[in-house]
């Protein structure tokens, strides 16, 4: 309906004033948009650092906001530079860090309180991640 006036126009000052409340229309809604998109982005870093330890996949989340996960990973990539696995696994290993200062927590505790139910495997997410085994890391970190 925008366009239809615009395209009804009769005399030039028709023209321009439809064209300028087209382009305002337009200008509204690519703003409409970008807050729509890192609203969505948004929604997903919080629920991450919230609980970094639940099974999240791009699917799932993009179910949860009702849009396609295509979408909401290109979003993502657009918004932060980082796939979102990789988004999820710096943050998990970032807590895995922080909980690693409490020794009375053994690796493999970490690594489930973080989401790796296989000790294994965070271990070699670790390594990949930090340059040096989790278990170097913490004595390191406890010695400091």
């Amino acid at each position: 309906s925008k366009l239809s006036v615009l395209l009804g126009a009769e005399n030039l000052e028709q023209l321009f004033c439809g064209t300028a409340e087209y382009l305002h229309w337009i200008i509204h809604e690519i703003k409409q948009s970008v807050y729509t998109n890192s609203y969505m982005v948004h929604r997903v870093i919080s629920a991450v650092s919230t609980d970094c330890a639940r099974p999240w996949t791009i699917e799932g989340l993009a179910a949860e906001l009702k849009i396609s996960p295509y979408y909401l990973s290109h979003l993502f990539k657009e918004y932060t530079g980082s796939n979102f696995t990789d988004y999820l696994a710096e943050r998990r290993i970032e807590r895995a860090i922080e909980l690693m200062r409490q020794p009375e927590l053994t690796l493999a505790q970490i690594g489930e309180m973080v989401g790796y139910l296989d000790q294994n495997y965070f271990s070699r997410v670790f390594r990949k991640r930090c340059g040096t085994s989790a278990r170097q890391y913490r004595k390191q970190l406890l010695s400091e």
